[in-house]
């Protein structure tokens, strides 16, 4: 988040670049998987390898956010000149922290099986719904008392909340697929 609200254009092309790496390693951990899948399995290894490629597609779609949606806003930010003020940054920055929070969480939950970090998400979550809330009520509210030359500082607000959103939809999407493989794998180990 640093880069989104005071990178510069140097800034902009290694997050490019690094972009390009992680597109490059799912590109070949979903090769891998491909790979994989034309061995013979089981139907329970079937349905672990299909959550894998599905986790791997949320996690280069979260890059994808990142190094695209956040890259093309601090172009405008840049290009415009803008600055987002000290009381909006330090909003930003509380609701990416438990973002970041809930990715570690999640894959904590789905790669080792941790139960507990499942559960901590769910506060998480409950954190993040009143942040959103607070952060639309706040846009909102200075919308209303502000000039029009704050408009280009308010759009850009809450462009990076909606995409700050979008990474949190992701996150969900493993979270979700984390708790039905749960099911199943507590189904196998009662068995």
């Amino acid at each position: 988040m640093p880069l989104m609200l005071h990178g510069d254009g140097e800034s902009l092309r290694e997050l490019d670049r690094r972009k390009a790496l992680i597109d490059q390693q799912h590109h070949q951990i979903i090769h891998y998987l491909g790979q994989i899948n034309q061995t013979p399995m089981l139907q329970d290894d079937s349905q672990d390898l299909l959550s894998l490629v599905r986790v791997a597609n949320a996690l280069v779609n979260v890059g994808d956010v990142i190094g695209t949606y956040f890259v093309n806003l601090d172009e405008q930010r840049l290009r415009k000149q803008i600055t987002i003020p000290p009381e909006s940054e330090q909003r930003i920055r509380a609701t990416q922290g438990e973002i970041i929070k809930s990715i570690h969480l999640v894959l904590d939950a789905y790669l080792k099986h941790d139960q507990d970090a499942l559960n901590k998400l769910t506060d998480i979550w409950q954190a993040l719904d009143r942040l959103f809330t607070d952060d639309s009520d706040q846009l909102l509210q200075r919308l209303s008392e502000s000039k029009s030359d704050q408009l280009d500082i308010y759009h850009l607000e809450m462009d990076i909340l909606e995409r700050l959103g979008r990474i949190q939809s992701l996150v969900g999407t493993i979270f979700n697929r984390n708790r039905s493989d749960q099911k199943r794998w507590c189904q196998a180990l009662t068995r």
